[in-house]
Protein backbone atom coordinates (compact mmCIF):
# COMPACT_ATOMS: atom_id res chain seq x y z
CA UNK A 1 0.00 0.00 0.00
CA UNK A 2 1.24 3.92 -1.08
CA UNK A 3 0.86 4.92 2.97
CA UNK A 4 2.93 2.12 3.95
CA UNK A 5 5.87 3.00 1.72
CA UNK A 6 5.91 6.57 1.85
CA UNK A 7 4.19 8.16 4.69
CA UNK A 8 0.38 9.20 5.40
CA UNK A 9 1.52 12.64 4.49
CA UNK A 10 3.56 12.14 1.20
CA UNK A 11 1.04 9.89 -0.24
CA UNK A 12 -2.04 12.47 0.68
CA UNK A 13 0.14 15.30 -1.01
CA UNK A 14 0.51 13.17 -4.21
CA UNK A 15 -2.79 12.21 -4.49
CA UNK A 16 -3.92 15.81 -4.07
CA UNK A 17 -1.69 17.11 -7.16
CA UNK A 18 -3.22 18.02 -10.70
CA UNK A 19 -2.74 15.60 -12.77
CA UNK A 20 -0.51 17.69 -14.83
CA UNK A 21 1.63 18.47 -11.59
CA UNK A 22 1.89 15.02 -10.98
CA UNK A 23 3.38 13.94 -14.46
CA UNK A 24 6.26 16.43 -14.25
CA UNK A 25 7.24 15.15 -10.87
CA UNK A 26 6.96 11.50 -12.10
CA UNK A 27 8.67 12.59 -15.15
CA UNK A 28 11.47 14.41 -13.41
CA UNK A 29 11.61 11.00 -10.83
CA UNK A 30 12.53 9.29 -13.72
CA UNK A 31 17.20 9.05 -13.74
CA UNK A 32 17.20 9.16 -17.58
CA UNK A 33 14.81 12.77 -17.32
CA UNK A 34 17.43 13.66 -14.39
CA UNK A 35 20.50 13.08 -15.72
CA UNK A 36 19.72 15.17 -18.94
CA UNK A 37 18.85 18.51 -17.45
CA UNK A 38 21.59 21.05 -16.37
CA UNK A 39 21.46 21.28 -12.96
CA UNK A 40 19.66 24.12 -12.55
CA UNK A 41 16.89 23.29 -15.29
CA UNK A 42 14.71 20.75 -12.40
CA UNK A 43 15.33 23.37 -9.79
CA UNK A 44 13.57 26.00 -11.87
CA UNK A 45 11.07 23.48 -13.66
CA UNK A 46 10.10 21.83 -9.56
CA UNK A 47 10.11 25.39 -8.52
CA UNK A 48 7.40 26.81 -11.29
CA UNK A 49 4.76 24.10 -9.30
CA UNK A 50 5.47 25.84 -6.04
CA UNK A 51 2.79 28.57 -5.49
CA UNK A 52 4.30 31.83 -4.21
CA UNK A 53 2.58 32.36 -1.11
CA UNK A 54 3.87 29.10 0.08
Amino acid sequence: MTFGRVGRAAAVAWLTLPRWERAGVAGLNHAAVRTTLDPDSGVRLLAGCVPKDG
